[in-house]
């Protein structure tokens, strides 16, 4: 990547890789990714830090990336996290990076811009709720309503890369596409994301657009981690990120199947759903360490509280959440020990506490992500 003196990273929220449109596949080095988490916060984390959720401690939104864990950000050259639409904190939890469209940053710069036309609330719904009561339990609609929100996501994109043309930086820039987590549109009863740990949840796309596939060692179409992308880039440029991956210019990646894990607590931090699972482009394997009890409390939170209500399909979802340990696929990727065994070898940080203004909270109860 010499000739490249600045970083562009794309993530559209919540897109699933199924989801992808082939235009932007074709025009790509495409690879299958393993997100490391199934929700913004903790993902956003690992893309900004390199690290598995378990080390850099984020996993709700009063959580804040430790001071002493050096983010993407903070390297020497400008850098921006950016958002058009009003979103819900995740500056704040990435340590309050500088707020700039890619317009105004100077190379050599590094931007990532989070697009949320592709997360609920659709169309002309203010409120995740609005929206849910609205569809109920048509998911055919649901699906519908959020490939048009890919698709607007995707438009967006492409006026950023205008934008690079217009001041003749396109070809200096490193344009790379991902998303945070992918979503459910009624599988296992429900839908959005956060829970279940599942593949639909954690199959996401990396794009590296318009490079040549035969600049890179490990093969396009394979499974990556999103900590692998980090380590890409904190090695090529120079970023004073922790390296947890492996650099798929450079080397090749043996490890066939990408981890990923997810935590839900109450007030008082007690875990309602707790899992962590290893995932390949056809199969899964899930441990949960949540009980049952704990389990079908938080499946009746979900079918009350949450904004998502009208949209869930109860005895789906409960069946769900009572089963232990799933599997997806006719060959889980490895064994229960091995799993356990890579979870346990991460090293566990503490996130700081952090306490959101009321803008912020505001804007997450109509996202959902907190009760009305």
């Amino acid at each position: 990547m010499d000739s490249y003196n600045n970083i562009v990273l794309y993530v559209l929220d919540s897109l699933r890789i199924d989801c992808l449109p082939n235009e932007w596949k074709n025009r790509s080095v495409y690879y299958p990714c393993i997100s490391q988490s199934t929700w913004s916060a903790p993902s956003f984390s690992t893309l900004s830090t390199g690290l598995y959720p378990e080390e850099h401690g984020v996993m709700n939104w009063e959580h804040q990336i430790p001071e002493e864990t050096q983010t993407i950000f903070e390297a020497t050259r400008e850098s921006s996290f950016y958002q058009e639409t009003p979103g819900p904190g995740i500056k704040s939890v990435l340590k309050d990076p500088d707020w700039m469209p890619v317009e105004d940053l100077e190379p050599p710069f590094l931007y990532m811009e989070r697009d949320c036309q592709s997360h609920t609330p659709f169309g002309e719904y203010d409120s995740v709720f609005e929206y849910y009561s609205a569809t109920g339990k048509d998911y055919e609609q649901v699906r519908a309503d959020y490939e048009e929100g890919v698709s607007q996501a995707f438009e967006q994109l492409k006026s950023r890369l205008r934008a690079l043309e217009e001041r003749g930086l396109r070809e200096s820039t490193c344009v790379i596409v991902t998303s945070d987590h992918g979503e459910l549109l009624g599988e296992y009863g429900t839908v959005g994301h956060t829970t279940p740990l599942c593949p639909e949840l954690v199959r996401v796309p990396v794009l590296f657009l318009d490079l040549p596939e035969e600049d890179f060692q490990t093969e396009p179409g394979t499974i990556i981690e999103h900590v692998d992308l980090v380590t890409t880039l904190a090695s090529e440029f120079d970023l004073p990120v922790a390296q947890q991956g492996v650099n798929i210019l450079s080397e090749t990646r043996d490890r066939r199947w990408g981890y990923s894990s997810v935590w839900q607590t109450d007030s008082k931090d007690r875990r309602f759903y707790e899992a962590a699972g290893a995932f390949t482009s056809e199969s899964g394997r899930v441990l949960t360490d949540s009980s049952r009890f704990m389990q079908s409390l938080y499946a009746i939170y979900l079918m009350t509280k949450k904004a998502k209500r009208p949209a869930i399909s109860k005895p789906a979802l409960f069946k769900t959440l009572w089963e232990r340990n799933p599997s997806f696929g006719t060959t889980p990727p490895i064994d229960v020990e091995t799993l356990r065994e890579f979870q346990n070898g991460l090293d566990e940080g503490t996130a700081l506490d952090q306490t959101l203004d009321d803008g912020t909270e505001d804007r997450l109860k109509q996202l959902g992500y907190l009760d009305q």
